[in-house]
């Protein structure tokens, strides 16, 4: 075999390189660029070119002096001005176009910005009627307003306003107060104050209470060190040493009746009370109490309540004079009442008004801290030009909703021009920017079942929810209740019992106040005790919140209240305009309209005698079309052409007595 070792190669020997000429390295290539190394020491060259003919004729542009050369040629002149002029109407005509489709195009209907107390239906809770939620005792209590918050959602309800329970006396229904910051023991603990709070809140319900600066208990911590005339309260209360114990300082009457004077032995002096002697009334003009005042409202407000009503705003501040004030001189009234006397100095004095200015301060400034909204209210009886001043007065943010209470002067008599006053005057006195409130009933007024009759409760709701402003629903008015007939010996109203047997049926509230009517079951659902604080109405296993709720047919006052509820939220209703339509003796039609959306015209018959094509006219007049889309009804109409859903010629509508109808009409 062949020897086939490589040959060694000496690694260490120089071999002399050929040059490669620039003519060999172009051959056969068409490189743009070339790497050229002559093999002279470490030096390269780098070459740039073209290997073609066509290179030759590439573009060069015109420098300076050839480009001068066109400037002033007349085309060029006319081309440039032509395509400056075309720049400019192109951008005009595209400006113009925009603010065209701008104008044109529809656009979102205006909504007003409102706050929840503006949107929501708000139902007053008496607390000792409500619910007996443990079943211990027979009274109302906070867990049985806790256990029914869903019973509020399924009533379209957003707010419950819950009246006084805090720690008194209960001389007066629990408005004698012994402490403004804790809860009476016979509704419970804050413990379970705030548990309500708390559970109604993820429910999206808010909470409101009563907030009662006017006066305290005769009980209260204050009022005790006051009649010794210890030096930090000796002016926290009313006092006026008259002509000695057997001559007031004055005439001036109790909003209960009697003489508004009661003697102190111990301190010989004589204090003042706008209701009750166990209820005397605070100096609202001593700073300390103002101080007082502004603290109690600013703890329940951090503690998370959304809303605060002003509890007797008319009775806060009395004029220093002392003034006897004059007879009013009306007929028929018993011997001391309140209405014998014409109250120039103890109701709506400046300083009333302007220290609501002060507490809407509080409230305001306490929903920009925490960034959640509240509310301030007031309660006040009185002339509606009184009532107003609430809003605002001396050029100063007043109470956010003054409560109107001029529905609550509904009566049998009051037909729908009666009605049509009621609504229009308060609408015409207000400021024209205030917000509206409607109280049909409340724990001081027979319900409107009794004084209007049972069978107009339905065509009432449904006024009540049509209104512009927020309404107010007083417990049990849902569903229709009346007044319970309470005997003397029963009788727990300390105003009503200071009447005698002969007079107490004229001034008693306990009527009002019987126990809630849930289910057909003993005492009404109401307690499982074996006894209720007040008689519980004779019909409740006819009339209840279970019987009600359940037939499903739409025509129980419970359905037909729920129904109407949820049309309140509609934006026509909540805040549009209110146009009356028909006014007559009996029928009473308007309706509600807010630009961009569905309008809605209610037609009630609040008479005794059936009514039939209705004209419509007022300022509703060429803003109603011809038909109308059915969408609530009073549940009483046998003219099957009013069923829900059903189109019907608005020009011939025929309602009987205590009917109502709501169309739905085209934008």
């Amino acid at each position: 075999m062949a020897d086939q070792t490589p040959e060694k190669v000496d690694l260490d020997k120089t071999e002399p390189v050929a040059e490669v000429s620039d003519v060999d390295l172009d051959l056969h290539d068409d490189s743009k660029v070339k790497f050229v190394n002559g093999g002279k020491k470490d030096e390269a060259q780098v070459e740039i070119g073209v290997s073609d003919s066509a290179s030759v004729d590439a573009f060069v542009g015109l420098n300076k002096e050839e480009l001068m050369k066109y400037t002033d040629d007349p085309f060029w002149v006319k081309v440039r001005y032509v395509l400056f002029i075309s720049f400019w109407v192109i951008w005009l005509a595209m400006l113009v176009a925009a603010i065209v489709i701008i104008a044109i195009a529809p656009k979102c209907p205006y909504r007003p910005p409102l706050e929840w107390y503006h949107k929501s239906t708000v139902y007053q809770v008496y607390p000792k009627s409500f619910l007996d939620g443990k079943g211990d005792n027979g009274v109302g209590d906070l867990k049985g307003i806790s256990d029914k918050l869903d019973y509020f959602l399924s009533a379209q309800v957003g707010a419950i306003y819950i009246n006084s329970i805090y720690k008194s006396g209960m001389k007066d229904g629990g408005y004698d107060v012994v402490d403004h910051k804790d809860i009476d023991p016979v509704f419970g603990t804050m413990a379970e104050f705030d548990d309500l709070l708390k559970k109604a809140h993820k429910k999206e319900l808010k909470v409101i209470m009563d907030f009662i600066p006017n006066h305290t208990g005769k009980n209260c911590s204050w009022f005790q060190s006051s009649v010794k005339n210890e030096s930090k309260y000796d002016d926290y209360y009313i006092w006026h040493s008259g002509g000695g114990q057997s001559t007031p300082p004055n005439n001036w009457l109790s909003r209960y009746g009697h003489r508004a004077w009661t003697w102190s032995p111990e301190r010989g002096q004589w204090y003042y009370h706008t209701f009750l002697p166990d209820q005397p009334d605070l100096n609202l003009r001593n700073p300390e109490v103002q101080k007082e005042m502004a603290d109690i409202l600013r703890f329940w407000l951090n503690k998370g309540v959304d809303g605060m009503v002003v509890n007797a705003a008319e009775h806060l501040v009395e004029a220093t004079s002392f003034e006897d004030e004059p007879a009013s001189n009306e007929p028929g009234l018993v011997n001391e009442s309140y209405e014998t006397l014409k109250h120039l100095y103890t109701t709506f004095q400046n300083e009333s008004f302007d220290l609501i200015t002060k507490w809407q301060a509080i409230v305001d400034d306490v929903s920009t801290s925490s960034e959640k909204p509240r509310v301030l209210l007031t309660e006040a009886y009185g002339p509606i030009d009184e009532m107003v001043k609430f809003y605002n007065f001396n050029n100063s943010k007043g109470a956010n909703l003054p409560l109107n209470f001029n529905l609550l002067s509904i009566d049998r008599d009051c037909k729908a021009r009666c009605l049509h006053n009621l609504i229009s005057s308060w609408m015409i006195e207000k400021p024209s920017d205030a917000w509206s409130t409607w109280v049909l009933g409340n724990h001081n007024s027979h319900r409107v079942a009794d004084r209007k009759g049972e069978r107009y409760v339905n065509v009432l709701n449904m006024l009540l929810m049509m209104l512009p402003g927020t309404p107010f629903t007083y417990y049990g008015e849902e569903i229709g209740m009346k007044d319970v007939q309470v005997p003397f010996a029963k009788t727990v109203d300390e105003f009503g019992k200071s009447f005698g047997e002969a007079d107490y049926v004229n001034f008693t509230r306990d009527f009002e106040r019987s126990p809630m009517q849930w289910t057909s079951g003993n005492f009404s659902g109401f307690t499982t005790f074996s006894s209720t604080w007040l008689p519980v109405a004779s019909n409740y296993k006819e009339n209840n919140v279970k019987g009600q709720g359940s037939t499903g047919a739409g025509f129980t006052p419970l359905e037909v209240y729920t129904e109407v509820a949820k049309l309140h939220s509609q934006p026509s209703v909540l805040f549009g305009k209110l146009h009356f339509a028909v006014v007559t003796e009996n029928i009473l039609c308007f309706l509600r309209k807010a630009e961009g959306f569905p309008g809605f015209l209610a037609f009630f018959n609040f008479g005794d005698m059936a009514e039939g094509a209705l004209t419509l006219s007022g300022t509703a007049d060429g803003l109603v079309p011809k038909k109308g889309l059915v969408v609530a009804t009073s549940g009483n109409l046998a003219n099957t052409d009013y069923k829900n859903g059903t189109t019907v010629d608005l020009s011939n509508v025929h309602l009987g007595p205590a009917q109502g109808i709501i169309f739905m009409l085209d934008n």
